[in-house]
């Protein structure tokens, strides 16, 4: 009885070791299976953008730049080869906005790539004030205010302080940024220090004085022309506590790109952190008139790259501040 149980045992025994070795086996093969599939659909990947046309290099460049959903929206789609090249080779491609690019191409043929990018980068692909996102507030200095990105009704401004009256058009004390005043006090200075003196007659607005000032515009002027010149209440840069309206104190005039002031600013200004906010030929980017008052503080890194590649503030943030 004893070596009926015992031979019973080594039977189940080697059964077990039969049966682990054979799933052992299966999970090595399935594996082995898995990783081939993964090989074959990224070869399948790459002959397709050969087979589509692109070259090996650019089918890796693609592969490097793009993600497989867009990979798969190109050859999908049969978008044509050199409007895709002629996108992810820009600079300020976002991959993220692809599908957008192609969407704006397709309304407009004849636009160039590198306005393409530019245009949808900066929310164009979309009307002003019907495109809302609530504005990233802990970006800092950094922060968007425009026709797509808003502020809420509660945000006082970021980390404001209360600037001297010396410094105002009006020699009353208004509230900016810190980090932005003290750079404002240096930028001043040097500029005083060569004869000249601008002050400051806009600094913060809160949400209910903007709404005062948009609405009284509106009331004098009508709507479609205030949306030209004023901000909506929660679009103004001016609730961030981020920019200054300027005002030369050495020349009677109120066109301020006449000034020695102006032309001082728009080689130095970057020095100090503060960027020329809304340029000329630029308004259809912005919603906003041309302004050589208005000056947007955002740090000497970013009024430097600005200044130095000729783009605005729209495209720096969705390329460099956005997402990271």
């Amino acid at each position: 009885m004893n070596k009926l149980i015992r031979g019973f045992i080594i039977v189940l025994v080697i059964t077990f070791i039969i049966v682990s070795i054979f799933y052992v086996i299966k999970i090595l093969d399935n594996s082995s299976e898995e990783i081939d599939n993964v090989s074959t659909l990224k070869e399948e990947k790459e002959d397709q953008l050969v087979t589509y046309g692109f070259t090996e290099d650019e089918s890796n460049l693609i592969k490097s730049k793009l993600s497989d959903d867009n990979i798969k929206l190109i050859i999908n789609n049969k978008y044509d080869k050199s409007l895709v090249l002629g996108l992810i080779n820009n600079d300020y491609y976002i991959d993220s906005n692809l599908q957008r690019y192609f969407n704006y191409s397709n309304n407009n043929s004849d636009m160039k790539n590198n306005d393409i990018i530019k245009n949808v980068n900066s929310n164009i692909d979309n009307e002003f004030y019907n495109y809302d996102i609530q504005s990233d507030t802990s970006k800092g200095i950094l922060m968007i205010a425009n026709k797509f990105y808003k502020l809420g009704s509660d945000f006082d401004g970021y980390d404001l302080v209360d600037v001297p009256a010396k410094y105002s058009q009006y020699n009353t004390s208004f509230k900016l940024n810190k980090e932005a005043y003290e750079h404002f006090v240096e930028m001043w200075n040097d500029a005083n220090a060569v004869g000249l003196d601008f002050r400051v007659y806009s600094g913060y607005r809160s949400y209910d004085l903007q709404t005062k000032l948009y609405n009284n515009y509106v009331n004098r002027d009508g709507k479609e022309e205030a949306d030209t010149y004023s901000a909506r209440a929660g679009y103004s840069e001016h609730q961030t506590g981020l920019a200054v309206d300027l005002k030369s104190r050495t020349m009677n005039t109120d066109y301020f790109e006449k000034t020695d002031e102006f032309a001082w600013l728009q080689d130095n200004a970057h020095k100090y952190g503060f960027i020329l906010r809304y340029n000329l030929g630029q308004e259809y980017l912005t919603g906003y008139m041309y302004e050589p008052w208005h000056y947007r503080y955002c740090g000497v890194e970013c009024a430097t790259y600005i200044y130095e590649h000729k783009i605005n503030f729209e495209e720096y943030y969705e390329y460099f501040v956005k997402n990271k």
